[in-house]
């Protein structure tokens, strides 16, 4: 056959106009499916808008995502209707050979792929559905059948976690839920690389971190909650569809690539999830509540307000509480035996244990290894002298024949639920005399509990107060003053306890009126920080009374000091007592003597008393001293 050098070129010709004619024709379907999105206005729907965690402010909509990697347009942060647009026009984009570096953008954001293809009705054969292996793999491994919201109660010695923790589980629809500690978890927290409580504090309440999400396996945050810092765990079960599961999976993916601004008092580690359960159920209105303040305990509330959202609720006690609660089962002799044990002053035959029945001798084993376990700690990497005496204990329980069903099980009564307990903000307006002249009060505070406050779903016998504004009027003084500007004001007053080693403590920065100084109290504000440390014996609950003394020290600085500034140290005592279930008692005295700037020795006592007329409103009345001030307060205490 003759050789057509022409033939080669004509199909190439022809194959690159065929070409042509594909990519034209998925142009065109390409700005049909687009026409279709601004005819139906899907750019302003909740669903989209949830995606995107759009929020309507003062000047328009604004995502509160603040990560590069999260918008498709250059306007998208602030455009959702450039962004939806944009976020279509990737998915018609062709694939990157290199998928292992790149993915395509049906497989970056599969929640937003799922939800515009059931909207717009795309064409498998003029839209590809693109291959997303790593997404599919992720999502099979959590595969959930339902979620849970899990409430860490607070733990004072973190900054980060004063006001307790949230995270969810997601319980994989084939595991019984005797095995949810290989579930996963969701969490969000701030990325912080300093441990520096101070540079914490300032970084987090102005949005100095990056917030990011994570997916850990709960058995990690039992070991830390729990275990570690002795924390309850409070478990609230969902109720979402399975379409709503499937698209909390699939937008959580979308969120590994996320990052927020985090901000202490609003955009923290519970916020966060509230826009993540409302891109997964758009009908949910969770977030809308939260404007200047956002406390863990108040979410938990915004999800139990939503009808129908929480099933069952579920309590897993702390290590410690645990540990105590095994305890109150033995015999003062048992515990004498338990200590020892615990506390590795046993011969390895345990002859304390051998006279007693099997049941008992079982249940003095169990409560000294709580001990001992408690002593050394949770850590995975023990010594092996602490490895072995473990060991031990456990061999030597192993050699005592009991069924499991007649050893005793300790009485793990929970406490009243954190949303059983007053709302996070405070108003108190009062009345009062000081010095004999008549005033007015009003005081705000944001957050959260102080000993007057009822103790009811908080840390008992524990004060935590941030940002405290007590503004006051004089009556011989026509003009008002600031008495207090408490940034944070923490004590924390746990009983002694032989095997729970807890101390008492407290710290406080703020500006106070230095009352025992001779000026007028609207030019008496200074500068104030405290600490002390020591010890608490008694009960805190119904009934009972704690005592408390501690020894601290303390510096201000004003001009209402003479040389600027004082530093010294002082002694107190205090009393809690609770006489009855709506009435508490409150009194602490003490004296201060400062050694360097303005020299000086101050007497110092505070009487309260606060009496429950609802859960919301209160009345309250205290006497005070602070050197040669005496002062009389009566106020109306109104939680909101």
């Amino acid at each position: 056959m003759k050789h057509r050098p022409w033939i080669p070129a004509l199909f190439v010709c022809l194959l690159a106009g065929g070409l042509r004619a594909e990519e034209k024709a998925d142009s065109a379907y390409l700005e049909d499916r687009l026409a279709v999105a601004r005819s139906e206005h899907l750019s302003q729907t909740a669903e989209w808008r949830r995606l995107g965690h759009y929020r309507h402010g003062i000047f328009g909509w604004t995502s509160e995502q603040d990560g590069p990697d999260f918008f498709l347009s250059p306007r998208g942060k602030r455009d959702p209707e450039a962004e939806l647009e944009a976020t279509i026009r990737a998915f018609f984009a062709p694939a990157s050979p290199d998928t292992e570096k790149t993915s395509h953008a049906q497989c970056h954001f599969p929640a937003r792929y799922a939800w515009l293809k059931g909207r717009l009705a795309f064409d498998p054969a003029r839209l590809p559905e693109q291959a997303c292996p790593r997404f599919e793999s992720w999502r099979e491994r959590l595969a959930p059948g339902s979620v849970s919201l899990i409430f860490a109660s607070a733990y004072l010695s973190n900054p980060a976690s004063m006001y307790g923790h949230t995270f969810l589980r997601l319980n994989r629809k084939d595991r019984p839920e005797t095995e949810r500690l290989n579930d996963y978890c969701v969490n969000f927290a701030a990325d912080t690389p300093t441990s520096n409580g101070v540079v914490f504090a300032v970084k987090g309440l102005f949005g100095g971190y990056a917030g990011i999400f994570s997916t850990i396996p709960y058995y990690m945050q039992v070991q830390r909650y729990n275990n570690i810092q002795s924390r309850d765990l409070w478990e609230y079960d969902l109720v979402l569809s399975s379409a709503a599961l499937d698209r909390l999976v699939r937008h959580l993916w979308e969120m590994g690539g996320a990052r927020f601004d985090y901000f202490f008092l609003t955009e923290n580690c519970s916020y966060a999830l509230l826009p993540l359960l409302e891109a997964a159920d758009p009908s949910l209105r969770l977030s809308e509540r939260f404007h200047v303040k956002v406390i863990p305990v108040d979410t938990v509330r915004a999800v139990l307000d939503s009808p129908g959202l929480v099933g069952e609720r579920r309590m897993r006690l702390s290590q410690t509480r645990s540990v105590l609660a095994r305890r109150s089962l033995l015999t003062s002799s048992e515990v004498s035996a338990a200590e020892r044990i615990g506390r590795e002053k046993e011969p390895p035959s345990f002859p304390s244990v051998a006279g007693l029945v099997p049941e008992r001798q079982a249940l003095v084993l169990d409560a000294g290894l709580d001990l001992f376990r408690y002593r050394h700690g949770f850590s995975r990497f023990q010594s092996t002298q602490a490895n072995e005496a473990e060991r031990r204990i456990l061999i030597r329980r192993g050699q005592v024949a009991v069924d499991p069903g007649q050893v005793p099980e300790p009485p793990l009564s929970p406490d009243a639920p954190p949303e059983s307990g007053h709302r996070t903000g405070r108003i108190a307006p009062g009345l009062g005399r000081n010095r004999g002249i008549l005033f007015e009060e009003l005081s705000l505070r944001p957050a959260l509990q102080d000993f007057l406050d009822d103790p009811t779903g908080y840390v008992p016998a524990s004060r935590l107060e941030m940002f405290h504004l007590i503004l006051r009027h004089r009556e011989d003084r026509d003009r008002v003053y600031v008495q207090r500007l408490g940034i944070v004001d923490i004590q924390s007053m746990p009983p002694l306890d032989s095997w729970v080693k807890a101390p008492s403590w407290k710290a406080y920065l703020g500006f106070d009126a230095a009352e025992d100084r001779p000026r007028a109290p609207e030019n008496a504000l200074a500068f104030r920080a405290a600490y002390g440390k020591g010890v608490s014996v008694g009960n805190a609950g119904p009934g009972g009374v704690l005592g408390y003394a501690l020894g601290e020290g303390e510096f201000g600085a004003g001009p209402v000091f003479d040389q600027g500034f004082r530093t010294g140290v002082g002694a107190t005592a205090g009393l809690l007592w609770r006489p009855f279930l709506r009435v508490r008692l409150w009194a602490e005295g003490g004296a201060w003597r400062y050694f360097w700037g303005d020299v000086d020795g101050v007497p110092r006592g505070t009487v309260g008393i606060s009496v429950d007329a609802t859960n919301r409103l209160g009345f309250r009345a205290r006497f005070r001293r602070d050197g040669e001030a005496r002062e009389t307060l009566f106020s109306l205490a109104w939680f909101l």
